[in-house]
């Protein structure tokens, strides 16, 4: 098996993508212009809502 991040149910297919969104964009903020940095506070508030509703 490859060894990566992997969903383990169905529901976690969107909450899989916002989190590869999120850590691509901290990953490389820096090299981001300013308009960016709106992209990735909406991509850390829908994570904060996904693990929300998770519990």
């Amino acid at each position: 098996m490859v060894d990566c991040k992997q969903q383990k149910g169905g529901w976690e297919c969107g909450y899989m993508v916002l989190q590869h969104m999120f850590d691509f964009v901290n990953l490389y903020q820096n090299q981001f212009p300013d308009e960016v940095s709106k992209i990735y506070l909406f991509i850390n508030l829908l994570l904060n809502c996904l693990f929300f509703f998770k519990t």
